[in-house]
């Protein structure tokens, strides 16, 4: 999880914290919504800004 910025006035030890922003989706913003948050999925799951995730087994191709 990513733990400073060296502009945001955080200190390393103080977590980042996630702003939450509701916007109305609809079919002219569905593309761009459900890519955002795809690319917030893999990055929080991968750790933060500038980690590499690298799963060593092939993901399973029958689930």
């Amino acid at each position: 999880m990513p733990t400073s910025c060296p502009d945001s006035g955080l200190k390393p030890e103080e977590p980042v914290k996630y702003v939450s922003m509701s916007v109305l989706v609809n079919v002219d913003n569905f593309v761009r919504a459900e890519t955002d948050r795809m690319f917030f999925d893999i990055q929080r799951d991968a750790g933060g800004v500038n980690v590499l995730q690298h799963k060593r087994m092939p993901a399973p191709i029958d689930e």
